[in-house]
């Protein structure tokens, strides 16, 4: 049995278990051996023990030629109605909807928090639906089905049944043509199953409601759009404040941001996390360069009982809706394309999984093998996770990847050939927690990120033959594919945005976490072929670009921290350069940290004459660790690596420095600390003054001779190119990467 190590030949142990399946012979078998148990299961499936009934295969109900004088009057009428759909109101709509009585609607449908669950959820609709699929699905309900409502039709030594499939036990198949009813079929006497075309809402609310009440219907279901906020406290939040569950990085020492550039007569709010008691004081950085303790002091806090606030870095994919976890899968096949920058550790490519109590479904990336688990949704069982021989997957390069399972084996495919066989027999269910590309979930939160590029994420609920996988890979991601059995496809050509759109029927739509880098092509896509200074070619006009997404297990915009302090600065405060500064003793030792922003002129003031423009895009491209090692009051050498990290986890990436696994950096974060615009930083062998050190000698002069100015950030002249009027000069210093 040492067959079942790692180290044998994938289609070796294929050929063993089927082998031992054949001889029966489970009291020899040892226990607690991968192929040994597969051999067990696979038996008690042959001798009908109730654990381990398969499910059939739900076969696809017959295409029939439509009929041209239904299709003639249907399309007619359709069209009558979208002619008044323009004076429908949505107040008449919703007041229609929320009328059980007349509408019917909720005695089938959820919305929000009212209705019944038995038909698709309602809540959202607007987000997913055109109002012309609204209108045909209204009418005529059997035009389009919704995935996982359709009807199935069961035959048994009994006779047939018919309804949606509510839920599977470990021997039952439990249906329902009702809300309220359920047919209960035991599974080993189910003879066929297939889908039928024919909904379970009725074709009946074109005589039920007046043309301007299907109008008005359709109107309101439109208005029903689905939220971005996850706040669970229904607060409206924006640029991702909050995100699902994510597991934390726990930061020692301290760390802090404001605004990096607010008015005068604005309140200045500060985010502060630390594990030691501090005082932090307002203040104006003052005459003298080489003395903080001289700058003039705004206000002070005293602060005796810290509190430390988590980071959560790493961008991927969440997909709140997942595939139902009330039935089981009875086939499965997973695709993606893959161009991973380190292969080491565990990364999730396409999950629904979260270890070690909700185990599904998912493809993964294993230090350098393609692993494929088909799991039941419970406690994961190390025999439903199978992997491929190692050195097929290299990093850098683009790999197709697919895992099929057909209800007796799973084979795992790369670039169009399979290179692992597995025999698999057993209950397969997605796990009761949301859909993920680049993570998994472990006890709840998202983890285990991906460190690469993917690219046109499939999964379909049918086991692809290898003709059809080759095709796949063929296609190089360029083609969403034509499958009735497709359950979710994210073909990422959105190319901007926080949404990833799910091509099949829009329920898996996917929000990105910690944004993740677009624009950079598909597995299609040769860079090579383009110079890097042709002008003439235009991406969008390119078809064979393909479409792809970066994510990285470092990504960080966002600290999202909580206000611990808030200070109304006066009107009358000068424009210049600021900080909050924290004194603190570490390990003994003092520390001193400064959160620097930018005071622009109060909007009630008139201009200064001159107009200093700080070069804050430098010092945001040099802030290579945010949430660095705390040092002492005096000067501090920083490079473009930024200082040290304070915690192996923490970001460390900037304009000058790689991501940790090597995706190169195209975005810096807003919203956390930049201590690279610390006063007191020196460059190379701490020769010279750098960045806001080195540009403060600039203001110290205007100072000294009596020059009158304002000051503002880079992003403020972004923002609003008009701050320029009125001056009569403006100054620069700095190379504000690089403009």
């Amino acid at each position: 049995m040492e067959a079942g190590s790692k180290s044998v030949d994938e289609f070796l142990r294929h050929a063993i278990t089927y082998a031992l399946y054949e001889i029966r012979d489970t009291d020899s078998l040892p226990e607690k051996n991968q192929i040994a148990d597969q051999v067990r299961r696979m038996i008690l499936v042959d001798e009908g023990a109730p654990s381990l009934q398969v499910m059939p295969d739900i076969g696809m109900v017959e295409v029939l030629d439509p009929d041209p004088q239904k299709t003639a009057i249907q399309t007619k009428r359709l069209k009558e109605i979208t002619a008044i759909l323009p004076q429908g109101d949505a107040k008449r709509g919703r007041k229609l909807f929320h009328n059980v009585a007349k509408s019917l609607c909720l005695t089938c449908h959820v919305m929000k928090e009212q209705g019944v669950k038995y038909g698709p959820d309602l809540t959202g609709i607007g987000s997913i639906r055109s109002e012309q699929d609204l209108l045909e699905s209204i009418l005529y309900p059997s035009s389009s089905i919704a995935r996982y409502y359709e009807r199935v039709l069961v035959k048994t030594k009994e006779g047939e049944s018919g309804g949606l499939i509510l839920r599977d036990t470990q021997n039952q198949m439990v249906l329902s043509n009702s809300p309220g009813v359920e047919i209960i079929v035991p599974i080993k006497e189910i003879k066929s199953a297939k889908y039928s075309n024919v909904s379970l809402m009725p074709e009946v609310f074109d005589n039920l409601f007046k043309p301007q009440e299907i109008a008005d219907l359709v109107v309101y279901l439109t208005t029903e759009k689905l939220s971005t906020d996850l706040d669970p406290d229904d607060n409206k939040k924006s640029d991702q404040e909050v995100i699902p569950p994510h597991i934390p990085v726990d930061l020692p020492g301290l760390h802090a941001y404001a605004q990096k550039s607010i008015a005068a007569g604005d309140e200045i709010e500060f985010r502060v996390s630390s594990s030691v008691p501090y005082t932090m004081s307002i203040v104006e950085l003052g005459k003298n360069p080489e003395n903080r303790d001289e700058d003039p002091v705004l206000k002070t806090f005293r602060v005796e009982k810290p509190q430390s606030q988590p980071i959560h870095p790493g961008s991927y994919v969440h997909i709140a809706k997942g595939l139902p976890t009330n039935r089981r899968l009875s086939q499965l096949t997973m695709e993606c394309w893959i161009r991973p920058f380190n292969l080491n550790g565990w990364q999730g490519l396409i999950t629904q999984h979260d270890y070690p109590k909700r185990s599904g479904v998912g493809l993964f990336l294993q230090n350098g093998r393609i692993e494929f688990l088909t799991g039941s949704g419970g406690e994961f069982d190390p025999a439903s996770i199978h992997q491929t021989p190692p050195g097929l997957i290299k990093a850098h390069q683009w790999h197709h990847v697919v895992g099929t399972w057909d209800g007796k084996s799973k084979r795992i495919y790369i670039d169009g050939k399979i290179v692992a066989e597995f025999p698999f027999i057993g209950v397969v269910r997605p796990g009761q927690t949301p859909l993920r590309i680049g993570a998994y979930g472990s006890e709840g939160l998202a983890s285990n990120f991906y460190n690469g590029d993917v690219a046109m994420g499939v999964l379909y609920g049918r086991a692809l033959d290898g003709e059809g996988i080759k095709g796949r890979y063929t296609d190089r991601g360029l083609t969403i594919p034509k499958n009735k059995n497709l359950l979710a496809c994210w073909s990422f050509s959105e190319e901007r945005g926080e949404i990833v759109t799910d091509s099949v029927s829009g329920v898996h739509e996917g929000r990105i976490i910690n944004r993740g880098t677009w624009m950079i092509g598909g597995p299609s896509f040769d860079a090579a072929k383009i110079d890097r200074h042709d002008n003439k070619y235009d991406p969008v006009k390119d078809a064979d670009r393909g479409h792809g997404l970066r994510l990285a297990e470092d990504e960080l915009y966002n600290a999202r921290w909580k206000v611990n302090h808030k200070f109304q600065l006066p009107e009358e405060t000068k424009s210049g350069v600021y900080a909050g500064r924290f004194d603190f003793d570490l390990k003994g030792k003092s520390k001193r940290y400064h959160a620097t922003f930018i005071v622009r002129r109060a909007e009630s003031k008139p201009k200064a004459p001159l107009l200093v423009l700080v070069s804050s895009s430098t010092w945001l491209a040099y802030n290579s660790t945010p949430f660095p090692t705390t040092h002492g009051p005096g000067l501090i050498q920083m490079g473009t690596g930024g200082l040290g990290n304070s915690h192996p986890s923490a970001p460390r990436y900037s304009c000058y420095s790689d991501h940790f696994n090597g995706q190169p950096t195209y975005k810096i974060g807003m919203k956390v600390p930049w201590p690279a615009a610390g006063p007191n930083r020196t460059y190379i062998g701490g020769g010279y003054s750098h960045l806001l050190r080195g540009e403060r000698f600039l203001r110290l002069w205007l100072d000294k001779h009596g020059y009158e100015y304002d000051v503002i950030t880079d992003r403020d002249l972004d923002s609003n190119p008009e701050l320029l009027n009125g001056y009569k000069a403006v100054c620069i210093n700095g190379h504000s990467e690089y403009w």
